[in-house]
């Protein structure tokens, strides 16, 4: 019989120990970590739509050890998640209502006291929304400083949001651009440019103003001089007058003093002459004065607005018809044999104020919406037409079209000249690029897009064209974009929410998703809340009405760094927050690289506060039409904001031939977590020629 050793002992004793340690320890963990063993269970079968409603959940501590003694339970975690996710995994909730905030507060204060900078922005975002129906922007408006003092992003955003509002704290655009400008990671050498313009437009500003109280000062000494030559005029009159009765009464008695007098009427009759010219030449200078001192208080407004507007944008032009889209320099348009005189039609905007637009040098005439058109004549000779906009604070704009014979040059212009027409790319096998790789350029590339299309309600009236929409967007982001596509047609509340909860579980951080939604909307007048209107869903009942704070729940959870929702419904301006559409960081040369590493949710819509055209577009809605079209032309890398000023002109212009006002508008949406990014489209081609370029 073999011997063991003490030492051998030792070890057997120990390892008994360490077992019976591991087995107590693995029991202690089942019982107190109540969500692992929940998450190995499968996931109930869900068949309400309040298990898909996105809340605020307390999840159980969880058991830790400390050396081989010592276990302790951390602290309850927030979280927000779905309702049925926090039943699974063991936690408590309170549903997202006004009556419950009060709750959700006492869940995230504590971190948020803490020092945790997403909490601090879920309790300000909390007040924002009101504890009790009415919101306290001041309390709100603290809770968001801490956050983005701490580098947050989105309490950056926020807090920007409230100075450009003045909501908590005193209006101040330029504190609102500072914000917007450390959310996107624009550092101080990268706003040199934009300070200088803001210096020059308070110089403009200072010159203008003070010029303008010279010409008022000189309008007022004119206006003085003027009557005072009027008032010797009429004095002169009135002694013309007597002049001539003291005329009228020598005739008959004394002909030498009728002769003296009439030698003197002739001689006041000149120096009246005169002074009538006088007055004349006189107020004409003073019309001419007071017309420059209007012009120049109306461009010390201008420019006053445009200083105001300090994070406006600069004036953009885009072509409408001839249907063309320029991305890389002049946009080619082929003529046919036989035209002589082109129409061009466009639109321009300007968010900081017009001042002039141009085509070669001659002005344009623009309505109220920004629609201009101009004749231009060609004689089968390669032609370009220049047009440029120049807006209240210098900042110019250019857009140059390339005419050429359509049988000639139209597709074989040099370098420069234009885009080639659109080309679909060829069939592949799977068209979806990998999850997770991207571009030299920093393109994201793992590409999913949420298609619903509602047609045929329950309850509310069918629509046209909502499925053909979907139908032809689905097969077009598929086929040129690359995007892996899901398309709901005619769907329930529930079938859009779960597609929605399985968005958010399987993407990845580096994932972007498109969701685009035709159907009908709705808005809550006093709320200003608006809805979008499933299949199943009941004219006198909103219980299957989703809201777009639900929506932006949902948005808030999906991991993916870029999501683009697309609406095309009634009242889908009610999405948005912000009133600068356009990023601080939009028209940096490096804007490309900033918005690949900020979170992004944005909304296109195809207009705003009021109801939307369902026809206009021949199968189509006019916005799906817009839509479609830029699509098809776009050729290049195209951002949201790039998007939207192609497709708001197009939506504008063919609202205003059918006598209807239709804007589309594009901003971050509300409470969703957006960080200053903005989603890029990007073809197939191009993202597979830039690879292959690539060393």
């Amino acid at each position: 019989m073999g011997c063991i050793s003490p030492s051998a002992v030792s070890r057997r004793r120990h390892g008994l120990r360490g077992a019976v340690a591991l087995l107590v320890w693995a029991l202690i963990s089942a019982t107190a970590s109540g969500p692992a063993l929940a998450r190995s269970k499968p996931a109930p079968e869900i068949k309400d739509v309040e298990d898909l409603q996105i809340l605020d959940c307390l999840l159980p501590g969880k058991v830790r050890r400390l050396g081989r003694r010592s276990q302790y339970v951390t602290p309850r975690r927030p979280i927000r998640t779905t309702a049925v996710d926090c039943e699974i995994r063991g936690g408590d909730y309170v549903a997202h209502d006004p009556s419950s905030y009060a709750s959700a507060l006492e869940l995230w204060l504590p971190s948020a006291k803490a020092g945790d900078a997403k909490a601090q922005t879920y309790v300000g975002e909390i007040f924002e929304k009101g504890l009790a129906g009415s919101p306290d922007h001041e309390v709100a408006a603290v809770w968001y400083r801490r956050a983005a003092e701490q580098g947050f992003a989105r309490g950056q955003i926020n807090l920007a949001n409230f100075y450009e509002k003045g909501l908590g704290v005193s209006q101040d655009s330029e504190q609102a651009l500072e914000w917007y400008r450390k959310a996107a990671g624009i550092t101080e050498e990268m706003v040199l440019d934009s300070r200088a313009e803001a210096e020059a437009l308070r110089k403009e500003l200072e010159d203008a103003t003070r010029e303008a109280e010279e010409l008022e000062t000189q309008l007022g000494e004119a206006e003085r001089s003027l009557e005072t030559v009027r008032s010797d005029l009429e004095g002169a009159r009135s002694e013309m007058e007597e002049l001539r009765r003291q005329l009228e009464e020598a005739k008959a008695s004394d002909a030498a003093r009728a002769a003296e007098l009439s030698a003197e009427i002739e001689r006041r009759e000149t120096e009246i002459t005169t002074r009538t010219e006088e007055v004349a030449r006189r107020s004409d200078d003073v019309a001419g004065r007071r017309q420059a001192f209007e012009d120049f208080r109306k461009r010390v407004e201008e420019v006053r607005a445009a200083a105001r507007r300090g994070g406006a944008g600069g004036p953009s032009i885009e072509i409408v018809r001839p249907d063309v889209l320029a991305t890389r320099g002049p946009a080619l348009v082929p003529v046919p044999d036989g035209v002589s005189e082109l129409t061009v039609t466009g639109r321009v905007d300007a968010p900081a104020g017009l001042t002039t637009l141009t085509v070669d040098d001659r002005p344009l005439e623009v309505d109220a919406r920004g629609i201009f058109e101009t004749a231009v004549a060609f004689e089968m000779a390669r032609k370009e037409v220049h047009f440029e906009a120049r807006d209240a604070g210098g900042r110019t704009a250019r857009a140059t079209l390339v005419l050429a014979p359509a049988t000639s040059e139209a597709g074989s212009g040099p370098a420069g000249s234009g885009p080639a027409p659109v080309e679909e790319p060829a069939p592949s096998g799977d068209r979806r690029p990998k999850r997770g790789t991207a571009s030299s350029a920093g393109e994201l590339e793992g590409s999913v897009a949420l298609i619903i299309g509602v047609t045929n309600y329950s309850h509310f009236p069918s629509l046209e064209t909502a499925a053909s929409d979907a139908r032809e967007l689905a097969e077009l982001l598929a086929e040129k974009y690359g995007f892996e596509t899901r398309v709901l047609s005619d769907p329930s509340t529930l079938a859009i929410l779960l597609e929605l909860k399985t968005l958010a579980e399987s993407l990845e951080p580096e994932d972007e998703l498109l969701i685009y939604y035709a159907g009908h909307g709705k808005l809550d007048a006093e709320n200003r809340k608006g809805f979008w209107i499933p299949a199943d869903a009941e004219t006198d009942d909103d219980g299957k009405w989703i809201a777009n704070e639900v929506i932006s729940d949902y948005l808030d959870l999906i991991p993916a760094s870029h999501i683009l929702v697309v609406s095309d419904s009634c009242y889908s301006g009610t999405m948005t927050r912000s009133g600068l559409a356009q990023s601080p960081a939009a028209d940096h040369p490096g804007r490309s690289r900033m918005i690949a590493g900020k979170k992004s949710r944005t909304v296109l819509t195809s207009g705003g506060l009021q109801p939307v055209l369902d026809s206009g577009g021949g199968e189509h809605s006019i916005f799906a039409r817009a839509l479609l079209t830029v699509l098809k032309l776009n050729d290049e890398p195209l951002s949201g904001v790039a998007l939207h000023r192609e497709v708001a002109a197009r939506v504008t212009w063919a609202a205003s031939a059918l006598g209807v006002e239709q804007v589309p508008f594009y901003a971050p949406i509300r409470f969703s977590g957006h960080e200053t990014g903005d989603f890029v489209l990007t073809p197939q081609r191009t993202r597979s020629s830039r690879s292959q370029a690539s060393p």
